[in-house]
């Protein structure tokens, strides 16, 4: 991999999606006027309507990310989830893909949320581990947590707009400067199936199979941290409705590339 490369596409990506206006668009119409910069963008966020907006939905979750984060710290420790501790976890990960309406999951118990829990942290884990529209979602509910922590490795939700938002960027990127290889700087990044909006997006470029694969999650989590350390370097402000203003996370450079993959 070569790394300058990559670090100057991840920049490039920073300030593409800062100076290029943004329409947000509710069932293939446009909602609101155009916006233009991180913070416009992230504000213009709603989920899965416009009624259901960036300081509903951040309200909305984050009682969720600190019970979450109470569970897998318990398992970090070394510990074992009581059986009130694995409903809780249980329950939660249902609140999760309820949220995000993907609740049609065959493998869904508490055995495989466990897990995903554990996966997610970097634990030993026995027994199949699946991933899915679904499952990315509790990965990123269960290590959300670790958001505050710079040397911790939190999981973005790496679904279809996401992930189309991030390849579609990068090979334009990539192909203004005569680059053709993303696996060679993007390992295990590629687009994951979706249905709406604009996607699938033509591509000239051939990325990895990224459908159902941990080793994306991981990457793509990876990728969009890289992406949150670049806007928190230039010192650029997250509007965030319970702590006014902070760094950039990853839940909210997720918000954006949500928004812009659709």
């Amino acid at each position: 991999m070569n790394h300058a490369s990559r670090s100057r596409l991840v920049a490039s990506l920073v300030d593409q999606l800062d100076h290029e206006p943004f329409q947000p668009i509710h069932r293939k119409a446009p909602h609101g006027p155009p916006v233009q910069g991180w913070r416009a963008r992230l504000e213009s966020y709603f989920w899965p309507d416009p009624t259901t907006d960036y300081i509903h939905t951040t309200r909305l979750m984050q009682p969720w990310f600190t019970r979450a984060g109470r569970l897998s710290r318990i398992l970090i420790d070394g510990a074992a989830w009581t059986p009130d501790q694995r409903s809780e976890a249980t329950e939660l990960a249902w609140t999760m893909l309820e949220w995000g309406r993907v609740t049609r999951q065959r493998a869904f118990s508490p055995g495989t949320v466990e897990r995903v829990f554990r996966k997610a942290l970097g634990l030993d884990v026995q027994g199949p581990v699946p991933m899915n529209s679904g499952w990315t979602k509790v990965a990123a509910l269960a290590t959300a947590f670790r958001e505050d922590h710079p040397s911790a490795s939190p999981h973005v939700i790496w679904d279809s707009r996401v992930s189309t938002a991030v390849t579609t960027r990068l090979e334009r990127l990539m192909l203004a400067e005569g680059l053709s290889q993303p696996k060679r700087l993007f390992p295990h990044i590629g687009p994951v199936p979706g249905r709406g909006g604009t996607r699938p997006r033509p591509r000239n470029l051939r990325w990895a199979h990224a459908y159902q694969r941990w080793e994306s999650q991981i990457r793509g989590s990876e990728l969009i941290r890289e992406v949150r350390d670049e806007l928190n370097r230039r010192d650029l402000a997250m509007p965030h409705p319970i702590d006014g203003e902070r760094t950039w996370t990853v839940r909210g450079v997720e918000s954006v590339l949500f928004m812009d993959g659709y």
